[in-house]
């Protein structure tokens, strides 16, 4: 299934892109 590709690439850039916001923030 594509879909789930494409939903696991984007929760771990959410989650990469999260941790680069949060780093900065503090």
């Amino acid at each position: 299934y594509r879909v789930i590709e494409v939903l696991a690439g984007g929760g771990a850039a959410l989650v990469e892109w999260r941790l680069e916001t949060g780093r900065t923030h503090q």
